[in-house]
């Protein structure tokens, strides 16, 4: 099994993310795994290496939407994260894997 043969070391924490473009998660070359989700109560942009922008980028869905990115499903990003909401506050939980 791939979780044997190739263990991640996770690492978690949180972002508050507003309406400016905020960081999620900074660059990291070491990245085989990342996971972004959203748990606040409005959709949350992201955007990779970028600003992000409302309407532009990735969403992720409000309360527990999320976003996987990881060597396996051929989209990681090794960049850095950032993100924004169109209004409010969002709680955005990261886990990523090195």
């Amino acid at each position: 099994m791939a979780d044997y043969l190739a263990p991640i070391n996770p690492k978690h924490s949180a972002v508050s993310i507003g309406t400016n473009s905020t960081s999620v998660i900074a660059a990291n070359k070491a990245r085989r795994y990342l996971l972004i989700a959203n748990d606040g109560s409005v959709t949350v942009y992201i955007a990779l290496g970028g600003a992000a922008v409302t309407n532009q980028g990735i969403p992720v869905m409000p309360n527990g939407g999320a976003y996987e990115m990881s060597q396996d499903k051929g989209n990681l990003f090794l960049g850095a994260v950032n993100g924004t909401t169109p209004t409010g506050v969002a709680a955005v939980l990261v886990t990523e894997g090195v």
